[in-house]
């Protein structure tokens, strides 16, 4: 059993989702020692290969750190989860008197607001924006100041305030637990010094790679949670009293199916091992939209039609007549139709063909009197959508014939389907 050494930064939000990454490689035959440290420290034992590799960094807010000994690991690609920063409010402050940071500074409001901004550990990238915020916008000379202290002294300021209705500024991120019980409100910052949206990423280091099999290195770069699955494995722990572990065990168990597409070729793998490229998806040819998303996670697809860069790759009707269609073709025309249908669930899904569960394929042939060979047609988008979506591409299928279609398209197909996460 190969041994590695994970590092984690030493806030509750990492040790969680470490932990579900942890889980994972135990589960790939990995054992798994952890290490943790405040943000600066733990770039520090991971430039000193002290830990095999580090969950998460985050570009925007420990750039630099990394950039000491960039050139000496290896990012993955994928995004584990998308935090980000801000100031914040409690809901009570009335929005249309405190929007902005600068709103901070009018008079009223400063006679309202906690002068103490409560922070955490100063190596923490919410740190050092806070310090950076308060120079840029003059806020010491209305008598605000920033505290550093730790994650404990950050959330209980916020709760003990909130508790009593006292206006205050909390400096603070997603994925947080405490966006789950209360309603804090981002003030803006046009400057642009809280960074933006980041992506959490896996950083290994390069003395370190060829501890990790292909497989692993596979599955580590399919793995995504987002910020809502790690803020509530967050509440688990902090406020639920789990263990990280015991935290992200509980939230894989109520998501089976999602840990387990992590061990399974993607759905873009797939494509890619067939050589098709996921085609851009194609706009409506009227007044009305390629899909829609119900506020449950359905998807509603219209019509796609065989186009292939623009251009129907196939017109007529299917049959036996002078100028008709093989079987053969429908079914190539039915599986150009596919790929434009996963273009349009791509997009639904927001980029991850991994959610998407079919339910219903709806297939209309342009076809002569007495044609009944639909099934077969109609299995040429059914085979590529099976293979590229597994066992979450399984549906039921409807068939129409028609002895005319829009643009003299062959054949056209629509989805019901359903997003699981």
């Amino acid at each position: 059993m190969t041994t590695i050494k994970q590092g984690r930064i030493d806030l509750s939000f990492h040790h969680v989702a470490g932990e579900v990454v942890k889980l994972v490689l135990e589960r790939l035959g990995y054992n798994v020692q952890v290490e943790s440290a405040p943000h600066e420290a733990a770039f520090a034992l991971h430039q000193e290969a002290k830990v095999d590799f580090l969950i998460a960094w985050l570009e925007g807010s420990h750039g630099q750190y990394l950039d000491k000994y960039r050139t000496e690991v290896t990012v993955l690609s994928n995004a584990i989860y998308s935090p980000y920063c801000i100031w914040g409010v409690p809901d009570y402050v009335p929005e249309t008197v405190v929007q902005t940071i600068q709103d901070l500074l009018k008079p009223d409001v400063a006679a309202k607001m906690r002068k103490q901004i409560q922070g955490i550990n100063p190596g923490a990238g919410i740190s050092r924006f806070s310090k950076e915020i308060i120079d840029k916008y003059g806020l010491a000379e209305a008598g605000y100041s920033f505290q550093h202290g730790s994650q404990a002294d950050c959330f209980e300021s916020f709760e003990a305030a909130y508790e009593n209705s006292e206006w205050l500024v909390v400096p603070l991120w997603h994925p947080q637990y405490l966006h789950k019980k209360y309603k804090i409100r981002s003030l803006k910052e046009p400057n642009g010094l809280l960074r933006g949206i980041d992506d959490a990423q896996i950083c290994i280091h390069n003395s370190a790679r060829t501890k990790f099999t292909d497989e692993a290195l596979a599955v580590l770069q399919r793995i995504t949670l987002g910020n809502e699955a790690v803020s509530l494995m967050d509440w688990y722990c902090c406020k639920d009293g789990l263990s990280p572990r015991q935290a992200a065990l509980r939230w894989m168990h109520e998501n089976e199916s999602r840990i387990n597409s992590w061990f399974a070729p993607t759905p873009y793998e797939r494509l890619q091992s067939l050589g098709l490229p996921l085609p851009v998806a194609p706009p409506a040819v009227g007044q009305y939209e390629p899909f829609m998303v119900t506020r449950t996670g359905l998807v509603e697809t219209s019509l796609q039609l065989p186009w292939v860069e623009g251009k129907l790759a196939y017109e007529g009707r299917l049959g036996s007549g002078q100028h008709g269609l093989t079987v053969s073709q429908g079914a190539a025309a039915a599986k150009i139709c596919a790929l434009n249908l996963l273009a349009q669930l791509h997009q639904a899904s927001s980029g991850d063909l991994s959610r998407v569960r079919m339910i219903r394929l709806e297939g209309h042939v342009n076809s002569e009197p007495g044609f009944q060979n639909s099934p077969s047609v109609l299995d040429g988008a059914s085979d590529i959508i099976n293979f590229v979506l597994g066992d979450k591409g399984r549906h039921a299928r409807t068939a129409h014939h028609h002895p005319d279609s829009p643009l003299n398209a062959p054949v056209l197909i629509s989805a019901h389907a359903e997003l699981l996460w």
